[in-house]
């Protein structure tokens, strides 16, 4: 997959415009930085020239005409400079503008490398190097990204038109021979190293590619784990909601109790803090289901649940099923004085329910006894010595007859 994936990006055909556009982009920075060379270059060579004879061109390529040639060079620069000033932005608009500025790439390598072919084969003292031609082509086949199936015009045109007009600058003296030599060792050096570069970027691309991707899978993963984790969060917080509601009566249960005291520790810290505890047990129930069936039974225990939990309106205060026909009302920050008043609404709404309960021995609606107790708590030990001597007092209610409330009192 590697491989098809390197290959195709050295075939015209193959490329994907998302590469094309990244190469485009490269190709602009490279092109600002390599005409900025080339315009120093040409001034450099030209003020060496007027004040020295470090270059002397041949008689029949006057003095002029060489400054010239290298002032031709500054403006093609500054021309191609200017072409390539706007922002990234501009040149990657649509593929068309992408296609177009391919080719004043592709152009520019050609006119930068014949002008290098012209002026080499015109400097008589460094004739047989052919400076300006290797530094022109070596330039621009490393500074130019330009795609497999384009990376040899440059090349093949500027090599013509040195072959075509060498023999019209021969020197006497020169072997034509070694001239040959250089040019076909270098030509080939040049174009390798073109190839060498371009398959670099292609890496490079390649690689950016599948970090990219592998970015992307990761954020993928991510966010799809982080759902799933919160799925799972909200079905542990459902489920441990689940396990603390009593199936019955739909009001917390004893497990439910347990958290709310625990939680309601927390926020004291450790602190003492009033703790009143109510256990209620509903008169004679056992008589009302042989008497009237376990369904009836049911639905008296879930309407006196959603009456009495009514009553438990604030965060510090719960209503729970105990167990049986046992209900528990516990709340946090209230003393002996509230706890008697509680404990009368709670018989009051139990009483305007008016279930019928002719199997009762004190009344014939259901009835409700209750057993209290307050006291300070700062830790689980002294809740369930509070829950204890509250159960103690809900026996003695109904000890002492029934459908009544005690407090108890040692």
């Amino acid at each position: 997959m590697k491989n098809r994936l390197f290959n195709s990006l050295n075939l015209a055909e193959s490329v994907s415009d998302k590469f094309r556009i990244k190469r485009l982009i490269s190709n602009v920075y490279r092109m600002r930085l390599l005409t900025c060379l080339f315009i120093f270059y040409g001034v450099w060579v030209g003020v060496v020239n007027r004040f020295s004879r470090l270059f002397s061109p041949l008689p029949s390529f006057k003095r002029g005409w060489y400054l010239w040639a290298y002032f031709l060079l500054i403006i093609i620069n500054l021309v191609f400079l200017m072409a390539f000033r706007r922002d990234v932005s501009y040149y990657t608009k649509n593929m068309k503008r992408v296609f177009t500025y391919e080719n004043i790439i592709l152009l520019y390598s050609c006119m930068s490398m014949s002008w290098g072919s012209v002026v080499s084969v015109a400097d008589g003292g460094n004739y047989s190097f052919f400076m300006p031609f290797m530094i022109s082509m070596l330039s621009c086949g490393v500074m130019c990204l330009i795609g497999r199936a384009n990376r040899h015009v440059p090349f093949i045109f500027s090599s013509s038109v040195l072959f075509f007009i060498l023999p019209f600058f021969s020197v006497s003296g020169e072997n034509p021979k070694d001239h040959l030599f250089y040019l076909l060792v270098f030509i080939p050096i040049a174009y390798v190293a073109s190839t060498m570069v371009y398959k670099s970027f292609c890496s490079n691309y390649e690689a950016n590619e599948l970090l990219e991707k592998s970015k992307e899978m990761l954020e993928h993963e991510t966010v799809r784990n982080r759902e799933i984790n919160k799925q799972l969060l909200d079905a542990n917080l459902m489920l441990k909601k689940l396990l603390s509601i009593d199936e019955l009566t739909g009001i917390s249960n004893r497990r439910g109790l347990q958290n709310f005291i625990d939680i309601s520790l927390e926020k004291a810290e450790e602190e003492s803090v009033w703790l009143s505890v109510i256990m209620m047990d509903v008169d004679f129930f056992k008589s009302f289901n042989d008497g009237y069936g376990h369904t009836a039974g049911d639905e008296t225990l879930r309407t006196i649940a959603r009456e009495i939990s009514s009553l438990a309106t604030g965060e510090a205060e719960l209503v729970a099923r105990y167990g049986g026909e046992e209900f528990i009302y516990v709340s946090f920050g209230t003393g002996i004085k509230d706890i008697f008043a509680i404990a009368r609404t709670i018989m009051d709404r139990v009483s305007s329910l008016e279930i019928p309960h002719e199997f009762s021995k004190i009344c014939r609606f259901i009835t409700i006894s209750l057993g209290g107790y307050s006291r300070e708590v700062s830790c689980k030990d002294d809740v369930e010595h509070c829950i204890e001597k509250a159960d103690k007092a809900l026996y003695n209610a109904k000890e002492n007859g029934r459908n009544r409330f005690c407090y108890y009192t040692g």
